[in-house]
């Protein structure tokens, strides 16, 4: 029920990897797209909760280019072809660097022209093998060249609020063509297996003019997770309206 529209069609892409931790990525996607109609009316949790309707979408033909460069150097599972260090390490320090770049052209014979720039930063501190410090920014902009007033179609804007941007918000309440965000996160130790955790939250989308003169809501929460990398269990509450429903969400991977 989170699909915002409709889309069929293909996705071909290159990767090289000029290290085990830097990665060059580049695509083309040619896809036709549409308004999807929302005809979910159940769910596990908040079962007399509405349901939002999708929104609807400018439809058409997209083609596109896409490219990133990543650098990442966390730990992964069982299986890599290369070793990484342990995340559990006194003063480990980790990264996750993405920098990507979208570019549909019309003159391709699609009936898009747009771009967008996104820039994803992650750094992860393991402060004592008992606690960690997780932090991230992430901004991005980006515009239509084929409307009068330059907006991104629906599908492209970026949103935020919920899940893994701002956890005190409603799920994809915020939305613009330009978005600038940050995380903290502290988790601590509690049993040998489970953390608590707090966090905070800043950022907004929008879409014309500078962040400076764009009003920023800022979220507070806390959280426990069953496991190291297990279930978490999320309270996030918007400080900027503390009248505003408290969320709770219940996630099955890390929020960032």
């Amino acid at each position: 029920y989170r699909d915002w529209y409709e889309a069929e069609g293909g996705r071909a892409f290159l990767g090289l990897y000029t290290s085990p931790f830097l990665s060059l990525t580049a695509g083309v996607t040619i896809q036709d797209e549409a308004s999807l109609a929302n005809e979910t009316d159940w769910s596990l949790f908040r079962q007399e909760a509405d349901f939002r309707m999708n929104p609807f979408i400018p439809e058409g033909t997209y083609r596109g280019f896409t490219a990133s460069l990543a650098y990442d150097t966390r730990p992964e599972g069982d299986g890599r072809w290369h070793p990484r260090r342990s995340r559990r390490s006194w003063g480990g320090l980790e990264h996750y660097y993405r920098l990507s770049w979208e570019r549909a052209d019309a003159g391709l014979g699609g009936d898009f022209d747009l771009w967008r720039v996104t820039a994803d930063l992650r750094t992860y501190f393991r402060l004592s093998p008992r606690q960690s410090l997780s932090a991230r920014l992430l901004a991005g902009a980006g515009e239509a060249q084929d409307t009068p007033d330059g907006l991104l179609p629906a599908q492209r804007r970026y949103a935020l609020g919920g899940l893994s941007t701002l956890r005190g918000h409603g799920f994809r309440s915020i939305t613009g063509d330009r978005v600038a965000l940050a995380n903290l996160q502290y988790a601590f130790n509690v049993t040998r297996g489970s953390q608590a955790l707090v966090f905070v939250d800043a950022g907004t989308a929008w879409n014309r003019g500078p962040l400076t003169d764009q009003r920023i809501p800022v979220d507070v929460g806390a959280g426990y997770r069953f496991d190291e990398e297990g279930i978490t269990l999320l309270v996030g509450q918007n400080v900027n309206s503390l009248d505003k429903e408290t969320k709770v969400f219940l996630r099955f991977q890390e929020s960032f």
